[in-house]
This record gives structure tokens, sequence and C-alpha cells, in this order.
């Protein structure tokens, strides 16, 4: 159940409550939290955590908003090199020397 879990491409989230809740049921005996943990880091899982998705956010705004468009590059002066500018796309986009 673990595995298959963690593997899973859907995401979700699992807790180490939902582990010993699971190994309450399953096995009747009950684990301190703490240990669970423990185990977990034995068995070779670690700590992830997603970033947070805005319950307003629109995929489709994000994806215009990370394609690069050719016309952010008009304003750059001629004779600034392509090599000296950098491009940090991230919650907006700069261009930078």
């Amino acid at each position: 159940m673990l595995s298959d879990t963690a593997k899973s491409k859907s995401g979700g989230r699992l807790t180490g409550l939902d582990i010993r809740i699971d190994i309450l049921t399953d096995f009747v005996y009950l684990f301190h939290l703490n240990h669970i943990y423990k185990i977990l880091h034995k068995l070779g899982f670690s700590w992830l955590s997603s970033r947070f998705k805005h319950l307003e956010q629109d995929d489709e705004v994000m994806v215009s908003f990370k394609t690069f468009q050719l016309s952010t590059t008009v304003d750059i002066p001629i004779h600034v090199s392509p090599t000296g500018i950098d491009i940090w796309i991230q919650d907006e986009a700069h261009i930078g020397q």
C-alpha cells in the first residue's frame, strides 16, 4: 500500500497518521507516530511536499505566461550580445544583463 501510493502519478497526500491507521487496521498493532517516521526513514522514504496550487490558478494562463515570446526581446539594444542576456521566468518575466 505504501509503495503504491508513493509511486502514484496522480499524486495525493499520505501522512504518517494515515500509515499509522493502516497498520492498526491491517495488523492490529499501534505504533507511536515518531516510530512510523523512523520506520519510513529506514525503508528509504523521505519527506516531500509539493508547492501549494492556488484555487483560482488558471492552467491556460500559466502556459501562455511560461511561453517566452520573441516580442519580449524587441526592446533590447542592438549593441548587447545575446550571450550577455539572462532570462528568468518565475512569478514574472525579467530580462537583464
